[in-house]
């Protein structure tokens, strides 16, 4: 939507103080359009790792770690370069989190979120009956990002910055990666605030910038934000939102659940017999869909002998996983038969659930024999273009998996038959996707969930599923959360556990003493009302 602002806006191709940039990011600036200024901040954001957080999966010599923070240091050290080139104040808190502060100019030191009207005598006397001395504004983003990649790309998000370019002369893209958008263009945004010229010349109060840590997943930087003075500020209006004719007044809240199976049964099989059968599928809910390929095998017209040995999917709790892997033991007098209820199963089903959004999709199917001739390997792959859908099956030897020693018996192990068949219908019955739309605003989600993460620690016999839901009611999160329960005790191996709570954030227009004032001078700058979300 194009707007017309009544405001003055920045000189053309101003970009304020210096900073230092890497060449690609000097070349990608120099071809993006004004504001000049904000774009030279967000090339900032995407030369600096901001992996503030990692979910690391099982594997089979370490225990997750449910929570690493790492690269915190980079992102914090190109802040605090930036604040001290634009001359700005800088502190941050234990956890991380951090300040900029940026002093009113002469005559403003007791307004709020006026900008060229100094306050009333009048307004400076209420102010100080009420004994209010924190008239000040704070601007919030967050520094963390969703890491996501696609498989043929290779980039380390601890060290490596974002590859960006222009596409269609209109939208700023990554190669390969999420951009980092969410929330780099806040913080842009703010820093871009506290650096220009043209506020200085009509005047403004104090200004803060208060970037937090982990908002993406446990919003641990708001939760354990350090107490005041660190922000001084009354009044916050928050960077995080997407389209410029809205403004933000709620938030919904959040909930993460863990479903473990800690008592699984394994069992010995005679690797004469078996085969094993790699099954990988990325994107859409792969993990959703490697359960329904695993419940057709295990419960649908022709039920097969078999077992899983392993099953690992999606890589962050606030992301649809694009990709899951399950290793299966497959007796090797039905691995022909399999195979061919994978590729009915993906013809008849998948397929066609999917061709209206993702075009060029194809199957491939090859034999290879690379193993010892005891043992089979298949090898299918369906490829969707983008990267979007993979599918492999590969048959391998079951001593790949095992040490030196078992290497040299005839047996493996792998979770028995009651134990895969409880796993499978556990990931059949988990809900995902949107579970109530918002009665009284239209074409808004109230209530969804997200099936993200399946980990899988094979030597210590532990399986865990995690979902991630987001209400904009807290009653309907709090009973989404027991229906989760319910369904897990009915599973006789299965233990649930509750993780994060996140408050919704109801609106309060009534309460907030900005909000008139925002929608004032949104009409302003912009020349047009506009359109509340929550």
């Amino acid at each position: 939507m194009k707007t017309s602002r009544l405001a003055p806006s920045l000189p053309m191709n101003f970009m304020g103080k210096t900073v230092k940039l890497q060449p690609a990011y000097e070349k990608l600036l120099s071809e993006l359009p004004e504001p000049k200024l904000l774009w030279k901040h967000f090339m900032t954001c995407l030369q600096t790792p901001r992996l503030v957080y990692i979910y690391l999966i099982f594997d089979l010599i370490e225990q997750i770690s449910p929570l690493k923070y790492v690269c915190i240091v980079y992102i914090c050290a190109a802040i605090a370069e930036t604040a001290k080139i634009i001359g700005v104040e800088y502190t941050q808190d234990k956890i991380g989190n951090i300040v900029l502060r940026k002093s009113a100019t002469t005559g403003f030191e007791k307004s709020s979120i006026s900008f060229g009207v100094p306050p009333s005598p009048t307004f400076a006397k209420k102010k100080k009956k009420k004994k209010n001395k924190k008239s000040k504004v704070s601007m919030q983003c967050h520094m963390d990002m969703v890491c996501t990649k696609t498989d043929d790309v290779k980039h380390d998000f601890e060290n490596d910055g974002i590859k960006a370019q222009i596409v269609d002369e209109k939208w700023l893209k990554a190669e390969g990666t999420t951009l980092g958008a969410d929330d780099g263009i806040g913080i842009a945004a703010g820093l871009a605030i506290m650096e220009d010229a043209v506020l200085e010349k009509i005047g403004h109060g104090t200004l803060e910038l208060l970037i937090t840590v982990d908002e993406e997943t446990s919003m641990a930087g708001a939760i354990d934000l350090a107490e005041h003075p660190f922000l001084q500020s009354v009044q916050m209006i928050n960077l995080d939102s997407e389209e410029t004719d809205k403004i933000c007044i709620g938030c919904a809240g959040g909930f993460s659940k863990t479903i473990n199976f800690n008592q699984l049964a394994f069992e010995s099989i005679d690797k004469n017999e078996f085969v094993g059968l790699q099954v990988v599928i990325s994107r859409a809910n792969a993990i959703i869909c490697i359960a329904r390929l695993l419940n057709e095998l295990l419960f649908g017209p022709t039920v097969f002998d078999v077992r899983i040995y392993e099953c690992i999917g999606g890589n962050a709790m606030n992301a649809i996983p694009r990709k899951c892997s399950c290793t299966l033991v497959v007796k090797k007098t039905e691995v022909s038969k399999v195979t061919q209820v994978i590729q009915e199963f993906w013809n008849s089903n998948l397929l066609p659930e999917f061709k209206d959004i993702e075009k060029n999709m194809a199957l491939n199917i090859e034999d290879k024999v690379t193993f010892p001739e005891k043992y089979v390997y298949v090898y299918m792959y369906i490829y969707v273009s983008n990267s979007f859908f993979f599918f492999f099956v590969n048959g391998f030897d079951l001593s790949l998996f095992n040490n030196q020693q078992q290497q040299q018996q005839q047996s493996a192990k792998v979770v028995d038959k009651n134990g895969s068949e409880s796993i499978v219908t556990m990931m059949m019955l988990l809900p995902h996707g949107v579970l109530r739309m918002s009665p009284t605003v239209p074409n808004v989600v109230q209530t969804s969930i997200a099936f993200s993460l399946l980990k899988w620690n094979h030597q210590a016999g532990q399986v865990q599923l995690l979902l991630f839901g987001r209400s904009f009611s807290m009653a309907e999160m709090i009973e989404t959360n027991k229906k989760l329960d319910a369904i897990v005790r009915i599973n006789n191996f299965a233990k649930a556990k509750n993780d994060t709570c996140l408050c919704v954030g109801s609106p309060m227009t009534d309460t907030f003493p900005g909000f008139l004032l925002a929608l004032f001078f949104f009409v302003c700058l912009f020349g047009f009302f506009l359109i509340l979300m929550i």
